[in-house]
């Protein structure tokens, strides 16, 4: 016999861990530079300026500028959906 699940989902912790704290200030830095300079134009250096961590760094997060871009985008879909707006993906 299946198991039931519970009748309510269980809440998310009201805490983060820091890798989880740190890949959402990337994102947010990353957001505000391609905002501000395009992709082409922002590096993964400016990223992880901005953030305060060597770029070394970024890859314990990430596995690249695309990856960083591709979470960007999948985040402005998911919160900011706008009718008829479709966000391309980076191959």
């Amino acid at each position: 016999m299946p198991a039931t699940a519970p009748p309510f989902a269980p809440q998310a912790p009201r805490y983060r861990h820091g890798g989880e704290r740190t890949a959402e200030r990337i994102l947010d830095a990353a957001e505000a530079l391609f905002a501000e300079r395009g992709y082409t134009a922002t590096t993964l250096r400016d990223v992880a300026t901005r953030v305060g961590v060597r770029p070394p760094s970024l890859y314990n997060h990430f596995a690249s500028k695309d990856a960083i871009w591709q979470a960007v985008m999948d985040w402005v879909a998911e919160h900011l959906s706008i009718p008829g707006v479709v966000v391309a993906e980076v191959d």
